[in-house]
């Protein structure tokens, strides 16, 4: 990325500024080292990107001044001069774009919740970096601008060769010009022109898939395998060998390692227990050879292991980014009677069952593991001067076991326990010979056959019945192919139970949970601290610029630029999932700052505010240069996220490279445009209140 900047410096500016400008960048990263160290945020994937993305933004302010700098030496000012001028010109609009800057990429650090803590360092990176630069281009960089200046001055009549100014195509540059004045003197076709690419933008988001963290590139998955509630461990370990067998033969897979009766350990930051000590659970690691073969594989490979293990569920799952949530799908189903929340939960299942990319379904209210019920005749039990307490108390002596001791081994105190023999626990005819031993005997014998006191009945146990908002709920879970969108599935579930009209009774309702809720709630949260700073953003553009009618033409370009910003992410191809939404946010920041830029400029030149156009096309052409550098040094900054950022960063990356690239039109077009125009209505204004004979003259 440092290369790219360098050689975009190099070749739009010559090599002294790009020397120069170049200082900027291992003085801005110590800075921001010293800083992120103070803040005891380590170097990690976060903290290094939001390095990453900051290399584009951290000489912005630098290249500004660099040009100012030549801009007022061409003026005949002396080295000193220069450097008054140019501080004294650039200091509030820099200082202005970047409090919007810093306020912009804020939110994405104060967010609350684990999302906040997951994305907040990067955003931390950014606004140190560009802090550090608006330090650096005040102080350091018009010194080192002036000293070079000084010491290797340039010829007068030295010709102009673009390694030492940069380069300026010559047809180019005069359609340019004549484009610039086009639009001065017609600021409708101006602002016609600049609005097409964000409506084109607004109107392809439509289109585009919605998600919330891809999936981790990695060259691991996990398995999860389930049989049913009264499978034996041994049995469960037989299903193992066999998946590990069938996993063995698949030619990208290079190893597994399971876990028998437990979840598998934590090895990622957001994975969930997937079940504690049954007997009936395994999991997996799978290590496959190449980071893209997890995404090549699963998706095939999870439907070739349903047909393969049919009476299990097992599910191939890659390591996912972002808070974790229990199922991609949930449909929670709230209502006042167990039997009827079972019945609709029944319903729902069979019609999630049918939904796109769907592999399995849950509900929290559905059958649960057997269990053998003992209804006790209470004549028969006094008979035998015992109570309903006894039988479960021998009951459990008999098949849990009574404690007879310990045994060390080690340091370790392992209890040792007396039961029945496992062939008596396995069937229920077995239970119902259990003697029971009565409290006083009868004939000699004080045992007598459970069966003879009581009936014993194999039937699900009762189901957990969960609460929220002191309602009762249940709760349906949909299991999704590898690789697939959960947003997709849950509009065409919406769709099918639509079609199949299932009648809630009255006072039941189905809320969606899952990842839906999870973004829902993410999304909410950074906006709403989004809004807070946007206040603040709309104050520092109102005082630098002391307008409130020039304000409104920034936030328009603002908002303009989130058109922007989603029509690169559908360029991309990408979804349109949580990055790119923190990248628009900090998106909104960055385009704003060459149209405060331009239009402080244009307020500054006297000429340009009296409606002359010769003298604004000339303002908005001085510009031009260090808006052009900017943009582009911004976008080469982000190609190697781009290239190299795997499914996680490119989002985010075109987000704000896309909309940069328009940025640039917004200020140089619909910026002059709205000035000509605002100019041109209030020297009207001015003619109607002066005298007859002393008229404005307008250019």
């Amino acid at each position: 990325a440092i290369t790219f900047v360098l050689v975009s410096l190099f070749f739009l500016m010559g090599y002294r500024a790009a020397l120069i400008i170049g200082t900027a960048l291992p003085l801005t990263l110590a800075m921001v080292l010293a800083g992120l160290s103070i803040l005891d945020i380590p170097l990690h994937q976060m903290s290094v990107t939001g390095l990453i993305i900051a290399l584009g933004l951290l000489i912005d302010n630098a290249i500004v001044v660099v040009e100012e700098y030549k801009i007022q030496r061409t003026r005949d000012k002396s080295h000193s001069d220069a450097i008054s001028a140019a501080i004294k010109h650039l200091f509030v609009p820099l200082l202005a774009s970047t409090c919007t800057t810093a306020f912009a990429f804020l939110p994405i650090a104060l967010t609350p919740g684990g999302i906040g803590d997951f994305t907040g360092s990067m955003a931390i990176s950014v606004v140190l970096s560009v802090s550090a630069s608006f330090a650096l281009a005040m102080t350091i960089i018009p010194s080192v601008t002036a000293m070079i200046d000084k010491r290797f001055p340039l010829k007068p009549n030295q010709p102009q060769h673009w390694w030492i100014s940069g380069f300026t195509p010559t047809g180019l540059s005069s359609w340019y010009r004549r484009s610039v004045s086009l639009v001065l003197k017609k600021p409708a076709l101006g602002v016609g022109a600049s609005l097409i690419l964000p409506i084109c933008g607004f109107l392809v988001a439509q289109t585009m898939t919605v998600s919330f963290f891809p999936p981790v590139d990695r060259n691991q998955f996990q398995i999860q395998l389930s049989l049913p509630a009264s499978t034996s461990l041994i049995e469960t370990r037989l299903e193992v060998e066999r998946v590990q067998a069938y996993l063995s033969a698949v030619p990208e897979i290079k190893d597994s390692h399971w876990f028998l009766g437990e979840t598998s350990p934590a090895v990622y930051y957001n994975m969930l227990p997937s079940s504690d000590s049954k007997a009936n659970y395994a999991s997996a690691f799978v290590t496959t050879h190449d980071v893209d073969d997890p995404r090549n594989i699963l998706p095939d490979l999870q439907k070739k292991l349903m047909f393969e293990f049919p009476n299990a569920r097992i599910m191939a799952v890659p390591f996912e980014q972002g808070p974790p949530f229990s199922a991609p799908i949930q449909i929670r189903i709230i209502g006042p009677d167990l039997s009827v929340l079972k019945e609709l939960g029944e319903e729902v299942r069979l019609v999630l069952s049918r939904t796109r990319d769907v592999t399995y379904t849950s509900a929290t209210l559905s059958g649960g593991a057997p269990q053998v019920s003992v209804f006790t005749n209470e004549n028969k039990i006094r008979m035998l001067n015992l109570n309903n307490q006894d039988i479960p108390r021998q009951l459990n002596s008999e098949l849990r076991g009574e404690l007879a001791g310990t045994v060390m081994e080690g340091t370790t105190e392992i209890p040792v326990r007396i039961r029945l023999h496992n062939g008596s626990r396995s069937e229920v005819s077995n239970l119902a010979s259990l003697p029971l031993v009565a409290a006083t005997s009868r004939n000699g014998y004080r045992g007598i056959p459970l069966e003879q006191v009581a009936n014993l009945k194999l039937e699900p146990a009762p189901t957990r019945v969960d609460r929220r908002q002191n309602q009762r709920y249940n709760t349906v879970s949909g299991f999704l192919l590898p690789y697939t969108f959960p947003s997709l599935a849950a509009n065409d579930f919406r769709k099918r139970i639509s079609a199949n009209e299932i009648a809630l009774p009255k006072g039941y309702r189905i809320e969606y949970g899952g990842e839906e809720e999870e973004r829902g709630d993410a999304v909410s949260n950074i906006l709403t601290t989004f809004l807070t700073f946007l206040w603040l953003m709309v104050a520092v553009i109102v005082l630098s610029l002391n307008s409130f009618r020039y304000a409104a033409v920034i936030g328009l370009v603002g908002i303009l630029s989130v058109g922007l910003a989603l029509l690169g992410v559908w360029v991309s191809g990408y979804p349109l999932g949580y990055t790119a939404l923190i990248g628009t946010l900090g998106l909104i920041g960055l385009a704003i700052n060459g149209a405060i830029i331009v239009l402080s400029a244009l307020k500054a030149n006297t000429d340009a505010v009296a409606g002359d156009v010769e003298a604004a096309t000339h303002v908005v052409l001085e510009s031009t240069r260090h808006i052009i550098s900017t943009t582009i040094t911004t976008i080469v900054g982000f190609i190697p996220l781009i290239l190299f950022g795997g499914h996680f960063w490119p989002p985010l990356a075109m987000a704000i490279a896309g909309g940069v690239a328009g940025s640039a039109i917004l200020a140089l077009y619909l910026v002059p445009a709205l000035f000509s125009y605002f100019s041109r209505r209030d020297l009207r204004r001015i003619n109607k209140l002066q005298p007859a004979h002393e008229p404005l003259k307008m250019s």
